[in-house]
């Protein structure tokens, strides 16, 4: 086997003149849902490094984490870089951190459908994730997420194949980041199985050499009897003073949250966005939607308690009799805050601000 490390090598010295410490990016197997930059030569061998399918058995431009002949190249190479690292910088540290692939995933389906990937979904779930269940299927677990739970696990084992061996020879603290899922959300949308809030409880189980997990620092909010739950995260975004993140508020419909903070990271303000979905928008629904909004008000800008924020809602103009997929417009002020709602045919936007 032949590497060159030229390139790293005159990049830690680079830094090193500058006076910088380096965060460096493994490009493996795995950018931006695709597998783009892998060698010219790993892009021709597709028997070998088999690819990713969509429905219908039509190959794609992603390496499918199920080829271990594929991860074990990556593994290898990876391993080697990080011997490569130790050598030459482990005892001036300009170096700090590893991010391990970027925005891991697989676009344009909800799972892989190539001939390995339909044989290993139609196999039980591992005892791993679930010990509790012996031979219960991948659909009967997960049910209508299924599809991305599997590519989830599949993403995060070959991440730790490569991940550990690296740390093996140098354990320098690694991270990977995600591409966020979005509206429409839908797996394969952006990329399916990435280290996303909703497939963390796979990612924390299986790659254990994976230090963070770093989409952004944002709330991962939902409604779950009036506790909103959060979790912050390793920043990575460019703006670090808007968040973002999705969840389901009732059962079928999902909602935006847009969270703004000030430079004391003191919440100022929120949006709530809802579209329409496939499941009738009915009055649990709308009541959903309003203790949801009301719920994020008394935890994210008020020192109150949730009949306060209720009253001042209310007081506002703010009730789930007005909220639906009509045209209609509210803004109103109660106690320094300012509450709005504006709807159409597409969309309902929700939103509390401090004046």
């Amino acid at each position: 086997d032949c590497f060159d490390f030229s390139l790293t090598e005159g990049i830690l010295e680079q830094a090193r003149e500058e006076k910088m410490r380096l965060v460096l990016l493994w490009f493996g197997l795995w950018k931006n849902g695709e597998s783009s930059y892998v060698p010219e030569w790993v892009k021709r061998d597709t028997d070998r490094f088999q690819r990713a399918c969509y429905p219908g058995g039509i190959l794609s431009d992603t390496v499918t984490p199920l080829c271990q002949e594929a991860v074990r190249a990556d593994q290898k190479a990876f391993r080697r870089l990080m011997k490569f690292l130790k050598e030459k910088d482990g005892e001036q540290h300009t170096v700090l951190m590893v991010q391990v692939e970027n925005e891991i995933g697989f676009l344009g389906a909800d799972r892989d459908y190539s001939v390995p990937a339909e044989e290993a979904f139609a196999k039980p779930v591992p005892q791993k994730l679930n010990s509790e269940f012996a031979g219960i299927s991948w659909e009967q677990l997960y049910q209508e997420t299924a599809p991305e739970m599997f590519m989830a696990w599949h993403y995060a084992c070959a991440v730790e194949e490569i991940a550990s061996a690296g740390k093996e020879e140098y354990p320098l603290p690694m991270y990977v980041n995600a591409w966020l899922n979005q509206f429409p959300d839908r797996p394969g949308n952006y990329p399916s199985g990435g280290p996303i809030a909703r497939n963390l409880s796979i990612w924390r189980i299986v790659a254990e050499s994976i230090d963070i997990f770093a989409f952004c620092d944002r709330f991962n909010a939902f409604y779950d009897e009036e506790i909103l739950k959060t979790e912050t995260l390793f920043q990575e975004a460019d703006n670090a003073q808007e968040y973002n993140t999705e969840f389901t508020f009732y059962e079928g419909h999902t909602a935006l949250l847009s969270v703004t903070v000030d430079e004391t990271d003191t919440v100022t303000g929120f949006q709530l966005t809802v579209i329409p979905e496939a499941t009738a928008f009915d009055e649990a629904a709308k009541q959903a939607l309003f203790d949801t909004f009301v719920t994020l008000t008394a935890t994210l800008t008020a020192k109150e308690s949730t009949q306060d924020a209720l009253i001042g809602a209310q007081s506002a103009g703010i009730s789930a009799e007005n909220l639906g997929f009509t045209d209609f417009g509210y803004a109103g002020e109660y106690e320094g805050r300012q509450y709005a709602v504006f709807s159409g045919e597409q969309y309902i936007s929700l939103f509390c601000t401090a004046l």
